[in-house]
């Protein structure tokens, strides 16, 4: 399985919510709506989920840990590749 992510839109102000990606599987699947969130143990990323009732619940997730693992490396790889870009627009702003 070979999966890359694209980050579509960035929150440099939010201290949580850093961005957006969409996750592309095998060039043949997308997940939009992946969220990049800063908490305070770490980096993550979550899922795109839906309200149902007064619980929000993923949308689609992975079945596994290595998987999960394998997502959350590769959308935080493509994260760090874009933020020391908004680093030096937000400074020149």
């Amino acid at each position: 399985m070979v999966v890359s992510a694209k980050i579509v839109k960035t929150f440099p102000q939010s201290t949580t919510f850093k961005a957006v990606a969409n996750l592309y599987i095998d060039d043949c699947f997308v997940i939009h709506g992946v969220k990049v969130i800063d908490s305070e143990k770490g980096m993550f990323v979550a899922m795109p989920s839906e309200k149902r009732g007064d619980k929000f619940r993923d949308v689609c997730h992975p079945l596994n840990a290595e998987t999960r693992q394998y997502i959350t490396n590769v959308v935080l790889a493509a994260y760090d590749e874009i933020t020391p870009v908004n680093s030096v627009e937000t400074a020149e702003e």
